[in-house]
């Protein structure tokens, strides 16, 4: 996958994770923060170091904003 596809990627999981969250959807966030860990396990390497970082750390707000997406309301 080329690095603008597996931000792309990664961008639409978080989107998903956050829309979980804010439906208290446990399914939901925990299959995405399986599939975050997995993309991050495997193409970590190739992400900017900051989208690496946020998402090691788990900010996944922080990391959909990096990605363009508008933070997620309070």
């Amino acid at each position: 996958m080329s690095p603008t596809d597996t931000q792309s990627h990664i961008k639409d999981r978080l989107i998903s994770l956050l829309n979980g969250i804010k439906n208290s959807d446990g399914s939901a966030i925990s299959g995405e923060l399986a599939r975050l860990e997995e993309i991050l396990e495997k193409e970590g390497d190739e992400l900017p170091p900051e989208l690496a970082h946020l998402l090691k750390r788990r900010s996944y707000a922080k990391a959909f904003e990096y990605l363009g997406g508008e933070a997620p309301a309070k």
